[in-house]
C-alpha cells in the first residue's frame, strides 16, 4: 500500500511541476508580448505576417493568469494578489462578451498600448481580443473560481471547455481552416492550450486518484 501511495504522490508532483512550467511559459510570453508593443516589435505579437495579432489586453490576461497558476502551484495560497488577478481576467472576458452582444466598447478602456492597436486597425490589420478568446478566458476564470471553492467536477468542466476552444483554434492553424480560429492569433491559441492544461491536468489527476 505504501509503495502505491508513494507512486501516486510522485505522479501528482510531476503533474504539478508540469503545470508550473506551462504557467511560467504563459506568464513569460504574455510579458514579452506586452514588451513587444512597448518597443514596437510586431513580429512577436503578430507571429504570422498578415495574420491576427495577440491583443495587448489578451497578453495582459495571459500574464495575470500565468501569475495566478504560478502562485497557486508554488503554494502561495495567501498571496493577496491571487484573487485580484483572476477577478481582473474574469471581468475582462465578461466585458468582451458584453461588447460583442451589445455592440459596446467597454474593453477599449482597459487595453494597454491602445494607440498601437488603433493604428493596426486603421491600416486594416487584425488586432482585437476575439470573441473566442474572451470565452476562453471566461471559462478559464470560472474553472479557477470553481477550484477555489473545491468544486473539482466544475473545474474539470470549465477547464475542458477552455482546452477545447484553444485546441480548435490550434487545429485551424494546422489545417488552414480560418473559421476554426477566426481572429484569435496562433500565439493566443497555443498559450490558451498551455493555460488550460495547467489547470485541467492536475485537477484530473486529483479527481482520478481520489476516486481510485
Amino acid at each position: 500500500m505504501k509503495p502505491l501511495l508513494a507512486e501516486t504522490k510522485s505522479v501528482r508532483e510531476k503533474i504539478e511541476l508540469t503545470s508550473f512550467y506551462f504557467a511560467f511559459i504563459v506568464f513569460l510570453v504574455g510579458t514579452l508580448t506586452l514588451i513587444s508593443y512597448w518597443i514596437g516589435l510586431e513580429h512577436l505579437y503578430r507571429p504570422l505576417i498578415g495574420g491576427p495579432a495577440t491583443n495587448p489586453l489578451t497578453a495582459l490576461c495571459f500574464l495575470m493568469s500565468g501569475a495566478y497558476i504560478l502562485m497557486d502551484t508554488s503554494k502561495h495560497t495567501d498571496h493577496p494578489l491571487k484573487p485580484l488577478f483572476i477577478l481582473a481576467v474574469f471581468c475582462a472576458a465578461l466585458f468582451k462578451i458584453i461588447d460583442y452582444l451589445t455592440g459596446s466598447h467597454i474593453t477599449e478602456v482597459a487595453i494597454p498600448f491602445y494607440i498601437q492597436v488603433e493604428s493596426d486597425l486603421e491600416s486594416g490589420k487584425s488586432n482585437i481580443m476575439a470573441l473566442n478568446t474572451g470565452i476562453m478566458f471566461f471559462t478559464f476564470a470560472l474553472a479557477i473560481i470553481a477550484k477555489r471553492i473545491n468544486k473539482s467536477l466544475l473545474t474539470l468542466l470549465f477547464s475542458f471547455i477552455t482546452f477545447t476552444i484553444a485546441t480548435v483554434s490550434v487545429l485551424g492553424y494546422l489545417y488552414e481552416l480560418e473559421d476554426f480560429y477566426g481572429q484569435m492569433s496562433v500565439l493566443t491559441a497555443v498559450l490558451g492550450l498551455l493555460l488550460a492544461l495547467s489547470v485541467l491536468a492536475p485537477t484530473l489527476a486529483t479527481v482520478w486518484y481520489d476516486r481510485s
